[in-house]
């Protein structure tokens, strides 16, 4: 066989595994691009969940401050405020309930007050920075404590200020705690948003620190969540260890909506189908390729046998 029936095989079978290669890399370009168009979409999803609890935190807090202006008597045992406080008490199987507490620090009065809690000087995480911040705001929400004054479950709180003689001053506040559960509404609402069964997605809800106020999990609740790294995540995407993690602020809180899942996991979606096809086309293009180069190595040779058959038969004539 001469050299050029033996180059242009070769030609053509390095022109399928060059063709081959090209269907790989657009392939991986494909699933590149759907993984980041993904991405984008679960940042985009992660920061508006954050933004419509925040937008109802603002509305909240705002139809809170009417309760600040109540003529309340802030003394120990008060029978005018307990028969207000009453009027708040609707629910007949809740599990936390409302309190005053007044310009020292005292509760005065409440509903579902834990035994021993009247009276007693409240002072739970934050409390203090609250106070400040209630100097210009109607109502606060505190951080996640591991009981309340009127549940021994873990618990956050919306304080609301009584004011006093000018529109800065405080001479108190109205506290309602609610306590974390895995049937309370809240929960129930961010559990919705779980994905398949055994899926390593997550989404929680973090308090300013790093307590767990909300999740797709089961347990944690009420307590500061296991990953370090999620605790003071800024805003966006990230990757820690093998995990896509997205971030979003809750500012009129100081809360943090966290996203988490293996990430591929999160590509398997895209990237497995992808794949798939890609490894099917990538080999049937080879077979047939390959199998187009053998017959054509193998016509070129017959061809040239019988051109020196051709040859041969003139000679003898």
């Amino acid at each position: 066989m001469s050299i050029r029936d033996r180059l242009v095989p070769a030609a053509a079978g390095a022109a399928v595994l060059l063709v081959a290669l090209m269907v790989i890399t657009l392939l991986r370009s494909a699933a590149n691009d759907g993984t980041d168009a993904l991405e984008q979409a679960k940042v985009a999803q992660v920061r508006t969940t954050a933004d419509s609890f925040n937008a109802r935190v603002e509305s909240s807090i705002s139809s809170l401050g009417g309760l600040g202006s109540r003529p309340w008597e802030l003394t120990l045992r008060s029978a005018a405020d307990r028969a207000t406080l009453q009027t708040f008490a609707i629910d007949p199987e809740a599990l936390s309930g409302t309190f005053l507490v007044d310009a020292d620090d005292t509760v005065t009065n409440g509903v579902l007050l834990r035994p021993g809690r009247l009276g007693s000087k409240f002072d739970p995480p934050g409390w203090e920075k609250a106070k400040a911040a209630l100097v210009s705001s109607p109502a606060v929400v505190l951080p996640v404590a591991s009981s309340g004054v009127t549940t021994e479950l873990p618990s956050y709180a919306f304080a609301v200020a009584i004011r006093g003689t000018t529109p800065s001053s405080v001479r108190g506040a109205f506290v309602f705690e609610q306590a974390l559960t895995n049937d309370s509404p809240f929960n129930q609402e961010i559990r919705g948003l779980a994905g398949e069964r055994n899926s390593t997605a997550t989404w929680r809800f973090l308090d300013s620190n790093g307590t767990v106020v909300a999740s797709t999990l089961s347990t944690g609740l009420g307590s500061m969540v296991p990953d370090k790294e999620l605790r003071s995540l800024p805003e966006g995407l990230h990757e820690i260890g093998d995990r896509l993690v997205v971030s979003a602020d809750v500012p009129v809180v100081g809360w943090h909506v966290v996203f988490t899942q293996n990430r591929s996991e999160f590509a398997e979606p895209l990237a497995g189908p992808l794949q798939s096809a890609g490894l099917i086309l990538v080999l049937l293009l080879l077979a047939v390729g390959l199998t187009l180069t053998v017959l054509l190595a193998r016509r070129l040779r017959q061809s040239r046998e019988q051109e020196a058959r051709l040859r041969a038969l003139n000679r003898s004539q």
